[in-house]
């Protein structure tokens, strides 16, 4: 599913001044969490929920210099946290871009 919602993503976060985006999960939490197999393997897949991990990666490839400020949305309850939300966004910032902060606000809700 992402390949194929791959350019329209790129299109609107290259284009954003403000962007409200998803980063529901964080992949090791639901791993090792309470959900059934069934639905972890669903929570996991292209047709899934994007991942902190995903999120991140895609604001560090495609985000440019014009986006201001960046939230985060539908944080799963079970399976994220805001701390390491943001903390893994931030990681996959500096390991794709090779910068300590990103250019831009970034805070969840």
């Amino acid at each position: 599913m992402w390949e194929k919602l791959l350019p329209r993503w790129v299109k609107i976060v290259s284009s954003c001044n403000y962007l409200v985006i998803e980063a529901n999960h964080d992949e090791g939490l639901v791993r090792s969490g309470r959900y059934p197999l069934h639905l972890q393997a669903r929570i996991l897949s292209d047709t899934g929920h994007m991942s902190n991990s995903t999120c991140g990666a895609t604001l560090a490839r495609y985000a440019t210099k014009q986006l201001k400020h960046v939230w985060l949305c539908h944080l799963s309850e079970d399976n994220n946290r805001a701390d390491l939300a943001l903390d893994t966004i931030k990681y996959q910032w500096h390991l794709l871009k090779e910068q300590e902060i990103t250019p831009f606000k970034l805070e969840s809700f």
